[in-house]
C-alpha cells in the first residue's frame, strides 16, 4: 500500500524532519521538529505510490532515512479531523489506540505541539501526560480535567480538552494512531 504518513530525515546535512500526510496532500510538509503550520512546499514529495515516493531531494550526495505508515484495518490509522472546542469530539479509527500522535496543520505557534499519547505512562483514561515529539522536553501532566485530555476508546479516541493545540474551532489535525499488541 502507499504510504499515508513519512517521516523523511536527511542525515548527512543539517536539515529539518519533514513530514508527508496523505489527509494534507503531496507539495506540502509539516517539520517534526518545529511547530510550523503546513507549508506548500515544491521540494516536498510529490508522487506516491504503494512502491515509491518523489521528492526533489534527489541526488547521489543525500542520504535519508524514510519511516512510511499506512492505515492496517483494526491496527494503525493515520486521518485527520476537524477541532471543536469542545468535549467530546470523537475520532473514530476501528480499534482501540496504544498511542496516539496529533499536530495542526493550521496553527503556527508555540501551542502547535506535536502531541503524543500512549497508555503506558497513562493505563487509564485521561490520558493527559503528553511528550512532544518537536522538542526535548520533558513529559508533561496537566492533571485531569486538563485542556489536553483524550480518552482510548474501543473503536478510537475522544478529544475532550478544548487547547487549540488539540481541538480548536475551524483547526485541522492529522493524526497516527497504532493499535497495542
Amino acid at each position: 500500500q502507499a504510504p499515508e504518513l513519512i517521516i523523511q530525515r536527511l542525515y548527512n546535512i543539517t536539515s529539518n524532519w519533514y513530514v508527508y500526510s496523505a489527509p494534507t496532500g503531496l507539495g506540502k510538509n509539516l517539520r517534526l521538529n518545529d511547530t510550523s503550520a503546513l507549508l506548500t512546499d515544491s521540494s516536498g514529495i510529490s508522487a506516491v505510490t504503494n512502491s515509491t515516493f518523489t521528492e526533489a531531494w534527489s541526488g547521489s550526495s543525500y542520504s535519508y532515512i524514510n519511516y512510511c505508515w499506512h492505515s492496517v484495518a483494526g491496527y494503525s490509522k493515520v486521518g485527520s479531523y476537524n477541532g471543536t472546542s469542545a468535549t467530546g469530539n470523537v475520532i473514530s479509527t476501528g480499534f482501540e489506540p496504544g498511542f496516539v500522535m496529533i499536530k495542526s496543520t493550521t496553527l503556527a505557534s508555540a501551542g502547535s505541539i506535536w502531541f503524543m499519547y500512549d497508555n503506558k505512562r497513562n493505563t487509564s483514561n485521561p490520558r493527559d501526560t503528553i511528550l512532544r515529539a518537536n522538542d526535548s522536553s520533558a513529559e508533561s501532566n496537566f492533571g485531569s480535567p486538563s485542556p489536553l485530555d483524550i480518552n482510548f476508546l474501543a473503536n478510537g479516541f475522544t478529544i475532550n480538552g478544548t487547547y487549540n493545540g488539540i481541538n480548536g474551532t475551524g483547526e485541522t489535525y492529522i493524526y497516527l494512531a497504532i493499535k497495542e499488541n
